[in-house]
């Protein structure tokens, strides 16, 4: 192996680090963005899904939160050395991908057929989600595709599903705009 190719995997490793590290100082952003969107998700769908659904929702999202603050909590204290942070990147993806889940899982089970008003919200209300914590999100790759596409495949699908022009171009316009953030 060459030096150069050499150095450009440290540098690559380096700044795969960097990139782990960026997500366990800023985990409060991720989770103003999950407790805040819920919330407003939980608000917008009161009056459409049943209230015990929506609170069980929010409990899973605010008990994934509370894992991933534990997370950041044991990670600040390993303090661990940039090549002792990958498994840690992996752990915040697992996280990333579990919220990304619960969010799919809202825009299938409360998506609202026929009440193209409580659609656009919770549309609205998932986009809202994923760029509130698109910056943090996209630093490092797992925890974007683990979240973005579990949030919004669905959701797309589930659009496309209506099965009427005008919910065919949402569904086009939404995986556009996936394919953009991605």
């Amino acid at each position: 192996m060459s030096a150069a190719a050499a150095l450009d995997r440290a540098l690559v490793r380096r700044a795969r680090a960097d990139q782990i590290a960026t997500l366990f100082t800023q985990w409060g952003r991720t989770t103003s963005s999950m407790t805040l969107g819920g919330l407003i998700l939980c608000a917008v769908m009161w009056n459409v899904a049943p209230h015990r659904e929506l609170a069980l929702w929010l409990a899973a999202i605010l008990i994934n939160q509370a894992w991933r603050y534990e997370l950041a909590r044991r990670y600040r204290m390993a303090a661990p050395s940039p090549l002792d942070r990958e498994h840690w990147g992996i752990a915040w993806a697992v996280g990333s991908t579990i919220a990304g889940a619960l969010w799919g899982a809202a825009g299938l089970a409360w998506f609202a057929s026929g009440d193209i008003g409580h659609q656009a919200l919770l549309i609205v209300c998932l986009f809202g989600v994923i760029m509130g914590g698109i910056n943090l999100r996209s630093v490092y790759k797992l925890t974007l595709y683990g979240f973005a596409l579990i949030a919004l495949v669905p959701l797309i699908v589930r659009v496309a599903m209506e099965g009427d022009q005008l919910h065919a171009f949402i569904a086009a316009f939404l995986s556009v705009v996936l394919g953009f953030i991605l």
